[in-house]
């Protein structure tokens, strides 16, 4: 090893021990708690950060008024529970990647209708670590508020997934709350 490489090392193992590494990422259950919900609907950008995921906000083609992201507070009628994240506008797409960019899984989510609607289906699609789609359609149960719905297994080494949100006219929006996600290397985080 030349004197250049032994310097690397040495520098890259003193960042990890003085806390300065990249920190690896990590199962999580992104539950939005972090984000202002004092209020109903509360708007938070087009970017949210999540316990080492990105959540990016899409607009339709056309979109007149992009808005980002909303935090869905508890006290919204049609929530009742702790906070969500709705992607406010119609037919945007809601973009999930590690941080890191390494890949991930996605496990399960929780689904509502933003406003009670009935009818409301959510269409997930999953860009692999091989460049091949994955896709699958959830709709939402007419009777309950919110659900956990679990993601195929091929929703795994992916390097993102996307789903859309309603088109506001047939396809009513949702929110979501509690994705479980993780890196394809790991176990999912406990239930």
């Amino acid at each position: 090893m030349n004197q250049c490489s032994c310097a690397r090392v040495a520098l890259a193992a003193t960042l990890a021990i003085a806390g300065f590494a990249t920190p690896a990422v990590q199962a999580a259950r992104l539950t939005f708690e972090e984000l202002p919900h004092a209020d109903e609907l509360t708007g938070v950008g087009p970017i949210v950060q999540s316990k080492g995921f990105i959540l990016t906000y899409n607009p339709a083609p056309g979109e007149a008024y992009p808005v980002g992201f909303m935090s869905v507070g508890p006290s919204w009628r049609f929530n009742g529970r702790s906070t969500a994240l709705l992607s406010n506008s119609c037919t945007s797409i809601v973009t999930l990647r590690a941080d890191t960019n390494v890949p991930i899984t996605l496990h399960s989510i929780d689904l509502a209708p933003n406003n009670g609607d009935e009818g409301a289906a959510v269409t997930f699609l999953g860009l692999k670590t091989d460049n091949t789609y994955v896709r699958t359609t959830i709709v939402l149960s007419p009777k309950a508020v919110w659900k956990t719905y679990r993601l195929p297994d091929t929703f795994s080494n992916l390097q993102e997934a996307r789903w859309v949100q309603g088109d506001c006219f047939i396809n009513p929006p949702h929110m979501f709350d509690n994705v479980r996600v993780h890196p394809t290397t790991q176990p999912p985080a406990d239930e």
